[in-house]
Order: C-alpha cells, then structure tokens, then sequence
C-alpha cells in the first residue's frame, strides 16, 4: 500500500552498521519487506561498531578491513 507516495513496508530498520544490516538480511529472508535508513548515503561506509563483529561479518558484508580497531 501507498501512502502520500510512499510505499509501505513491515519495518524499518534505522542504523547500517553491521548490526542493522544483519538485522535487515534476517528481516527479508523472512520474507518481510525492509526499508533501511542509515545518516549516510553509502549504506557500509564508516561504519561504527562497538561490539563484537565477527570475521564473518566483516567479509559477508564486505566492511572495510580499517573498520577494525583492534582484536581478540
């Protein structure tokens, strides 16, 4: 459905670190639709992680590698 032009869907997803682009892959595999937002145009660059990402991660998405700070 639209609505004022805007096409509607089961969520969104706000944040396209690694985190909200895993959450957003689980979404759409799951067969809903997903709209994700991030502050900059180029969805994965500068990403911004605090956590624990795994070297799965990393390459499944294709994060730069100068995104890690340090490892364990």
């Amino acid at each position: 459905m639209h609505t004022n032009g805007v096409k509607a869907v089961d969520v969104a997803v706000i944040g396209g670190g690694p985190s909200g682009l895993q959450t957003a892959s689980v979404l759409t595999s799951s067969g809903l639709s997903v709209a994700l937002f991030d502050q900059r145009a180029d969805i994965g660059s500068g990403v911004v992680c605090s956590g624990v990402v795994s070297t799965e991660a990393i390459n499944r998405y294709d994060l730069p590698k100068e995104a890690i700070v340090g490892s364990i």
